[in-house]
Formats: C-alpha cells, structure tokens, sequence
C-alpha cells in the first residue's frame, strides 16, 4: 500500500529538517540527535513488532557495557543499551497485562510460576524489614523486571517451538563476539600467564570470568543437542552448530574457571540415570545422602584438605588440583571466608535475613580475623556471598533460601517430567538438554552467584521458560501426569 501523498511530503519536510538541525548540532558538539533514527525505529518495534523487539533485546544483551565502564565514578548499575530496553520492555509488557489481560491463567498456575510467586512475596517482606530499604526495594525492582521480560514474557513466545532456537540464536551468535574479544585479549596481555591474565580481559562485558564462563556453560548443552539429535538435518546446520560449540567449548576451557568446569561436568553426570530411565527424585536422593555424609565426615576431610598446597595455576591439571586447596589457595579461602560471614548473619537474623541485596553492604563485620585474606575487604566492592544460596540465607533468611531453591527444583522436575513423558524425541531431549544446561547453573550457585547480572538472567529464567514453555504447550502426552514431583 502506498503513502498518501501529503504523506509523503510530510516524510520529506522533516528528514530535510533533521539532517539540517542534526548537522548543526553535530558541528557544535553535540552528537545525542543521531540516536533519534534509531530510537524511531526502536517505538516502532515495541509498538508494531514486540517480539523483534525483545530478540534484539536478546542479541544485545551479550555486547551490552555497564554503565561505569562508559561513565566514569558512576555508582548507578545499568548496562547500556540493554538496561534501558529492559526498563522499556517491563513498562511496556505491565500496561499490555493491565489493558489486554494477556496472561494465560495456566502460566500462572503451573507449579514452577507459584514458586517464582512465593520468592516475590518473600522479597517484597524482607525488604521492608531490612536493614537498608532502598538497597531491597531496587534488588526487588530488578528482580521483578527480570522475572517479567525473560520467564513471563518469554513463555508467551515459546508457544512456537521455533521460537527456542531464535532466543539461543540470537544470544550465542552475539555471544562469539564476546569470546573472540576475550581471545585477543588474552593472547594481547598474558597468555604466559593464562590464569591470572582470564580473570580479568573478559571485562568490560563481563564483570570477571567466572559469570562469562558460567553462560558458555549453560549454553553448550543444549547446543551439544542441536548438533546431535536432528538426523535429517542439512549437513550444512550440523557443521555449522558444531563450528559455534567447538567455539565455546575453547572458550570455556581457556577461561580457567575451575567452578564452571566442575559444574558442568557433574550436570552432564545427570544424564546417565535419564537415558536408563531412573527418575530425578532418586538421583537426588543419592545426590542429597552425600552431601549428608561429607557434612558428617567434614572434620575428617578437612584435615586431608589441609595437606592439599597446590596453587592456581595456568597448568590445567594443577589448576584443578587447586580446587580443593583450602589452606592457602587465596581464592578459595576468601571464598570460605564469605561463607562463613553469611553464615553468621543468618544465625543472627534466621527469619528475615538483613534485606535482600545488602550482603555486601553489611558482612564485613562477621568476618573472622582467622577467615581473612590479603584479598579480604571491608567495603562490599569484590564480590557478594560467593552463593545462589547462601546470600538469599543471610538476606532474606531461611524461607528466602528455600524460596529459591523452590524455584529450582520445581523447574528441574518439571524438565524431568517432559522427558520421561513426551513422545517425540525432539521435545524429550531438548528438555534434558535445557535441565543439564540448567542444572550446571545451580551448581555454579554453590561456589557463585550470578543472578544481580542480567545477562546470567537471561539465560536463568529464560531457560526456565522454555522448560514450562515444553510443558504446557509442546508435552501432548495425555498419559502424563500433573504432579511436579512425580519424576
């Protein structure tokens, strides 16, 4: 359909115009009216394309730079640009619920959504009994837009089972940027010194290595899938998926992130009693008894531990004998050390915890001088509680820990659940593929916590939509059944 001619006129009128008054100010220094063409466009897509919208959102987010490392002395967290499509994304998608009521009734009622519910609640309380209020109420705010864009907006996507591929796409291709980046880096200023140089030149897209390791780790496995399970597939897609995991499959070994490597490794374990068809509730079980028996027999190991003196180093095998260096490996010591503080704080606080977020503003008292290390800092500017677990403990006390660990759980069974239910080969391995990638994250989140990033996020809860998404829309089995801990 053509535009109407006044139309038209009018198109010409202000691009002339535009350009006129755009040169003007770029003579004199000023450069935001270039950003105006862009932000059009970006209105026109949230208004007309939501979805193209949200996947460029999506590819953005990988490339996108904290707002400190653009601005200098800026204490304001915002990655830029993904921050503010976010921001516009939640605002836009609430006055779509309010005015369209568009919210599936079974979304909201699945168990996986009633846990992400009771952690929202929980937050919202112990935010207004903390110890810093704003400190709470922003984690909450972030927390809740988070939830919003990537796990309830996303599920109302994923009703199209190609749509799976368009999210992984668009992050992982974005994502190679950020590793060759990472590559150059590395091979610019240390690769002699591989293990000190990759803690650090992941910067600024990712804060440290270990977030950036923990993404690659997440999204192998299910490109590991995408390789393997298609068996008409053009020879072409299966080179080219292989090419992209072999790339991040490098990536992850050269970050040197001991936590991702071991995490990974011990998700893909999980595998095993699915393919002989042993439900998850008793691999945990197993999983559970031994945690139980090492925390019985923690005085023993530790004495073993202590003899244990390798350092982190930039031999692969010393590096993993490393990890359970707890007697003078420094990373490893700080780490106990936040521990313990988090610990302490629970036992002092063990109902509401001292406020969601405030871990780093309030632990440094509750460190022990024995615990310190010459990394050790009273100013909550290295790093939180070095947990998914132990930071929601001390923050928003026992109920926090097990709102989360809610969320979790419910979303592997539910993984589980389609697996051993569903039909078709498709839709039963790429849950599993979802749960390993998935599962990797949760172990991570016993040595590290990543969910203050949006970018680690994304991957979270958009991973955890897909799995619901594979439940309620894909998963057509009419044997199946509906409890959660069934499998």
């Amino acid at each position: 359909m053509e535009l109407d001619t006044s139309v038209k006129q009018k198109v010409v009128v202000f691009s002339v115009l535009y350009i006129i008054l755009n040169a003007i100010l770029t003579f004199n220094e000023f450069f935001w009216l270039n950003l105006l063409p862009l932000v059009l466009l970006l209105v026109y897509l949230l208004l007309f394309h939501f979805e193209v919208y949200l996947f460029i959102l999506i590819a953005l987010l990988p490339i996108s730079l904290p707002l400190n490392s653009l601005i200098k002395d800026s204490s304001f967290y915002l990655t830029i640009p993904s921050g503010l499509l976010i921001i516009i994304a939640t605002i836009f998608f609430v006055l779509k619920i309010i005015f369209e009521n568009s919210i599936n009734k079974k979304i909201l009622g699945h168990p996986v959504s009633v846990a992400i519910f009771i952690n929202l609640i929980w937050v919202f309380i112990t935010s207004l009994t903390s110890s810093l209020p704003l400190v709470s109420f922003r984690f909450l705010a972030y927390r809740i837009e988070f939830v919003l864009i990537f796990y309830f907006l996303f599920l109302l996507i994923f009703i199209s089972y190609k749509k799976f591929y368009t999210f992984l796409w668009c992050f992982s291709l974005s994502f190679i940027f950020v590793i060759f980046y990472f590559i150059n880096r590395l091979f610019t200023y240390g690769i002699s010194n591989i293990m000190r140089t990759a803690n650090w030149v992941s910067k600024p897209f990712f804060p440290d290595h270990t977030s950036y390791a923990t993404a690659m780790a997440m999204l192998l496995t299910v490109l590991g899938f995408s390789i393997f399970i298609y068996k008409r597939s053009k020879i072409s897609y299966k080179l080219f998926n292989l090419l992209i995991f072999v790339i991040l499959l490098f990536g992850l070994i050269i970050s040197y992130t001991r936590a991702a490597w071991f995490s990974l490794f011990v998700a893909c374990c999980f595998i095993i009693p699915h393919l002989l068809k042993i439900k998850l509730k008793y691999s945990l079980t197993i999983v559970f008894v031994l945690i139980i028996g090492l925390w019985i027999s923690w005085t023993q190991i530790q004495l073993s531990l202590i003899n244990n003196h390798q350092q982190s180093s930039s031999n692969i095998l010393k590096h993993l004998q490393s990890t359970t260096n707890v007697s003078s490996d420094a990373s490893n010591l700080e780490r106990i050390n936040r521990w313990n503080s988090a610990f302490k704080m629970f036992k002092e606080r063990p109902i509401f915890g001292f406020g969601p977020g405030t871990y780093s503003f309030m632990y440094a008292p509750y460190q022990a001088t024995s615990d310190k290390t010459f990394i050790s800092t009273n100013y909550g500017n290295l790093g939180n509680a070095h947990s998914e677990y132990l930071g929601p403990l001390s923050e928003s006390g026992i109920l926090g820990f097990l709102s989360i660990l809610g969320i979790m759980l419910t979303s592997l069974f539910t993984a589980s659940r389609v697996y051993f239910t569903s039909d078709k080969r498709k839709i039963k391995y790429l849950a599993l593929a979802l749960m390993i990638g998935l599962l990797s994250y949760d172990i991570h989140g016993i040595m590290n916590n990543f969910l203050d990033l949006d970018k680690l996020n994304c991957l979270f809860w958009g991973f955890t939509a897909m799995i619901v998404a594979l439940d309620l829309y894909h998963n057509k089995n009419k044997e199946k059944k509906r409890s959660i801990f069934y499998y």
